[in-house]
C-alpha cells in the first residue's frame, strides 16, 4: 500500500459532518483510512480518536452497515409477563 505524503484537508471535522450525514462521514473516515494507510494520522486529521477509526474499518471489513446499530436490549429479565400497563394501575 502506497501512502500519500501529503494528506488534503477536511473542509469540516467528523463532528461537523457527522451531524448532517453520519454514513457518508463514516465512508469518508474510511476513504481517509485508505488513502494514508494510518489509523493515527486518519483520527488527526479528522479531529475524532483512533478507536472510533478501528470501529468503522471493522464494521466495513465484516461488510456490516455503516448505520448505527440498534441499543434496544436483547431481553428485558425483569419484565412482567402477561400483564398490560393498563392493569398496573
Amino acid at each position: 500500500m502506497i501512502k500519500e505524503q501529503t494528506a488534503t484537508p477536511l473542509l469540516l471535522p467528523y463532528r461537523e459532518l457527522y451531524k448532517m450525514n453520519k454514513e457518508g462521514a463514516r465512508e469518508k473516515l474510511i476513504e481517509t483510512y485508505k488513502r494514508t494507510g494510518s489509523i493515527s494520522e486518519t483520527a488527526r486529521l479528522w479531529g475524532t480518536s483512533r478507536n472510533v477509526v478501528r470501529k468503522w474499518l471493522r464494521r466495513a471489513k465484516e461488510g456490516g452497515s455503516l448505520s448505527d446499530l440498534s441499543r434496544r436490549p436483547k431481553n428485558s429479565p425483569r419484565k412482567t409477563e402477561g400483564r398490560s400497563g393498563e392493569e398496573c394501575q
